[in-house]
């Protein structure tokens, strides 16, 4: 009698056990996916940021910066972000606008095709998601060691999510393969 009590106490630990961790893994799952949700919209915005750019050319960029911060800059010239996105536009090379331009389009392609792929649940492209979310991360840290940025800073925090959570989805998805 008291074995059969003391077998069903830890039957109960066990299936709590188990129930939790299972729960614990849903929560990762979702934190996972609305992280690649985020990703491709970003990265679908990106590209189409990119392509837009390359289309109006950066006079025309000029003259959108103006339209956005001339008003600010009339009432307050010293202020820090009109003067310097009208710096930017205004001293920027046809050759560094275009590599922004294309490494927007670049970029924007491959976080997209990152998201779609593990979205997709394709196995093949975990350690390839891997490798290049490793690469962006890097890159990431240059650009906001360089200029700190609070996008590039949310972005490299999903970014490490994704990694974070990217080994875990691939081991259960291996699993349940199996």
């Amino acid at each position: 009698m008291i074995m059969t009590l003391y077998l069903a106490k830890v039957y109960k630990k066990k299936c709590f056990s188990d129930i939790m961790h299972w729960l614990k893994r849903i929560r990762e799952h979702k934190i996972f996916l609305i992280s690649l949700y985020i990703k491709a919209v970003y990265g679908l915005t990106e590209a189409i940021s990119g392509i837009v750019l390359i289309i109006l050319g950066s006079r025309h960029l000029s003259r959108i910066v103006q339209w956005a911060f001339g008003q600010e800059l009339l009432e307050d010239p010293k202020d820090v972000l009109g003067n310097l996105f009208m710096n930017a536009a205004s001293s920027m090379s046809v050759h560094v606008y275009m590599f922004i331009s294309l490494y927007m389009i670049v970029h924007g392609i491959a976080n997209a095709v990152i998201a779609y792929a593990l979205i997709k649940r394709r196995l093949w492209f975990f350690p390839v998601a891997g490798v290049m979310l490793t690469f962006f991360i890097i890159y990431q840290l240059y650009l906001i060691i360089r200029a700190p940025n609070i996008t590039m800073i949310l972005l490299t925090m999903i970014d490490m999510t994704l990694l974070v959570f990217l080994k875990s989805e691939y081991d259960s998805l291996k699993k349940s393969m199996a």
